[in-house]
């Protein structure tokens, strides 16, 4: 229990380090006391004129002038105070998000086999924006409320100790019945989170292949297959959640309507038996009218630590993680050896009993069947998956202790590119001098193509601007400028015509001799045929050398 309340005291430190909002929750803080003050002064002029009124007497000047001030302040701070805090969230907010996905791009690749892309979108979109306003607003709220509340039940006790017994006495009981549904309401929310991410999974999948559905002719199947996942991992947990809110409000209602009018004639019974004035009554009427909100808060405050720990447990993987920071660096490339044992899929085993050694500036082959393995033996060596059957040694060392970004790269099958420029889709954020760009131009055959459109050709969001052959060239380019010492190539030629795939295997296997990069390659055409003086055979589990 000590170390779970050890990690949230250390989350709680982190996320206010990364939000850096104390100015903003300064200005809140004092827009919240002039707001209180404000509202004080004017229940407390009110009564006396108001009892002046009822005893003929003529209205003091003092108290109009210092109604108009504190209605000044009144409405200077509430206009206020919503800029002040939607600059306060925004911020916190802004500076979570950018945190949250910067810490998700460093994770290595177990961390996204793990957590899917609903669930990841949920926690940096959503669960951010709870945890992030928890820690920027939190303090001010409860200092303000206190105040608040404090404030307000001075001058009602000032006025009639009944009335503020009574009052009292009705808020406990509504503060304890709203933290108990708060707290379900908590539990709900997380529920609720969780299985969202679900369904926003379900959801990208379905958009992301929309074509393929298409030519099924399986619209309805897909629409009624998310109808029944939003049904029951969305519908119902929101239907819980609402019950619990309509409770909830229930409550509130009771705050903001019942209990100031039953005070009011409370009040005016008392004033009969001379027990309060009829400024006093009127002036506790008023106060209770404002108090809803504070006390509302408290009771919610409580809850919210909860939810806010709730929150924190399944964004810990998010924001605490080792950033491989005790990994090696891949300072050269000089062996890297493969052994199999088998793995099991289904029915079948693939890659049993196969082993093979790459060593520097060798040009692999790897061939195979479909479904023989090929494509397992890179996600083991880019270490986007892993299996106790499947040793990898890069330089005599286990793969898993080192860092192998980016002095191992992989040019993959599918193409992917991003909504920008042709420029910005090849370079990433990499600074590369003209020289190094034109270079790669001139080896994946784009320079006809940079000369037609220019490097600031606008790729649009469905990559349908330009051609298939076109884009494989791009992610190409985007891999080979950047030079790494292992360079993987999964059927990267295979939306090219053969004279294209021809030239470009040659531009290839010239630019890896250059700069002495090895490779491993995958293809079931034989453009690399020529140049691989090594061959490994998948389906045979058999390493040969070529003359």
């Amino acid at each position: 229990m000590k170390k779970k309340l050890d990690i949230n005291k250390e989350f709680g430190h982190k996320v206010k380090e990364i939000i850096k909002v104390k100015k903003y929750q300064v200005f809140g803080l004092v827009e919240g006391l002039i707001l209180t003050i404000s509202l004080l002064v004017l229940s407390y002029c009110l009564r006396d004129i108001i009892d002046c009124i009822s005893s003929g007497e003529s209205i003091k000047t003092k108290n109009v002038v210092i109604i108009l001030i504190a209605f000044l302040f009144y409405f200077l701070s509430y206009f206020l105070g919503p800029i002040v805090y939607q600059h306060l969230y925004a911020n916190a907010r802004k500076r979570l998000n950018v945190y949250l996905l910067g810490n998700t791009l460093n994770q290595n690749q177990d961390f996204f086999r793990k957590y899917e892309q609903g669930y990841i979108q949920a926690i940096i979109e959503d669960l951010s924006y709870d945890v992030s306003s928890h820690y920027a607003s939190f303090i001010i709220k409860l200092i303000s409320d206190l105040v608040i509340v404090l404030g307000y039940f001075g001058i009602i006790f000032y006025y009639s100790w009944q009335l503020a017994s009574i009052t009292l006495t009705i808020l406990i009981i509504v503060m304890i019945l709203t933290n108990r549904i708060v707290n379900k309401q908590a539990l709900a929310a997380k529920d609720f989170k969780v299985k969202m991410s679900k369904v926003k999974t379900h959801l990208l999948e379905t958009i992301s292949n929309v074509n393929l559905i298409k030519m099924v002719d399986k619209t309805k199947y897909y629409t009624d297959t998310y109808k029944d996942d939003y049904t029951e991992n969305f519908y119902n947990p929101l239907l819980k959640y609402r019950i619990l809110e309509a409770m909830y409000t229930t409550l509130y209602a009771v705050i903001l309507f019942m209990m100031p009018l039953l005070i009011l004639i409370l009040g005016l019974v008392l004033k009969d038996v001379f027990m309060i004035s009829l400024g006093s009554t009127i002036s506790v009427y008023s106060l209770l009218g404002n108090l809803q909100e504070p006390i509302r808060d408290l009771s919610a405050l409580a809850a919210e630590i909860r939810q806010n720990k709730e929150n924190l447990g399944l964004m810990k993987d998010f924001i605490l993680f080792d950033k491989n920071d005790k990994l090696q660096k891949i300072d050269d490339f000089a062996s890297l050896e493969f052994k199999s044992k088998g793995i099991q899929f289904e029915n079948n085993e693939i890659l049993k009993d196969l082993s093979f050694t790459v060593l520097k500036d060798d040009f692999v082959l790897i061939r195979g069947s479909s479904g023989s393995g090929k494509s397992t033996i890179f996600k083991h060596i880019i270490k986007d998956a892993s299996s106790d059957a499947i040793e990898i040694l890069l330089n005599g060392k286990n793969i898993q202790e080192y860092n192998i970004f980016p002095d191992i790269l992989m040019i993959q099958q599918k193409s992917s590119l991003f909504t920008t420029t042709i420029i910005d889709n090849i370079k990433c954020g990499y600074e590369a001098t003209k020289e190094e760009l034109e270079e790669v131009y001139n080896i994946c055959m784009l320079n006809s193509f940079i000369d037609k459109y220019g490097e600031n050709k606008a790729i649009d969001n469905i990559s349908s601007n330009i051609s298939g052959g076109e884009i494989q060239r791009i992610c190409i380019a985007r891999i080979l400028l950047r030079k790494p010492k292992l360079l993987l190539m999964d059927e990267i030629t295979s939306a090219l015509d053969p004279d294209t795939t021809a030239s470009l295997a040659k531009n290839i296997y010239d630019f890896v001799k250059k700069y002495h990069i090895t490779v491993i390659a995958i293809s079931h055409k034989n453009e690399f045929d020529e140049y691989a003086n090594k061959v490994v055979d998948v389906g045979k589990n058999v390493s040969i050398e070529k003359e």
